[in-house]
């Protein structure tokens, strides 16, 4: 999408490839989070994980509403990032309560 809107904003080259490395980024870390969401829709509660997982989507709408080249980038980092720190803070809730 940063390419295919490059010549209308015409933004910074450096700035578009920053984006793209979080971009990246994002792509290595979704794996981890939905394992770990998956684990705990069948351990802990899924009507938990699940009313999560739509504040995600929803944190997601309203970024990529910006008027931004780049809000379809943020707003996808913003909503990984919430879920890996909620299924991190859960998944090791979940575990200090099994010990």
């Amino acid at each position: 999408m940063s390419f295919i809107i490059y010549p209308i904003y015409n933004p910074d080259i450096f700035i578009v490839f920053i984006f793209i490395a979080l971009h990246m980024i994002d792509f290595l870390m979704v794996p981890f989070t939905d394992i770990k969401i998956c684990y705990l829709e069948l351990e802990y509660s899924s009507m938990k994980i699940a009313t999560n997982t739509l504040i995600a989507y929803i944190i997601r709408t309203i970024i990529s509403l910006t008027p931004t080249p780049f809000c379809t980038i943020i707003g996808q980092l913003c909503s990984s990032i919430y879920e890996f720190i909620y299924s991190n803070i859960t998944y090791a809730k979940l575990k200090l309560l099994k010990k």
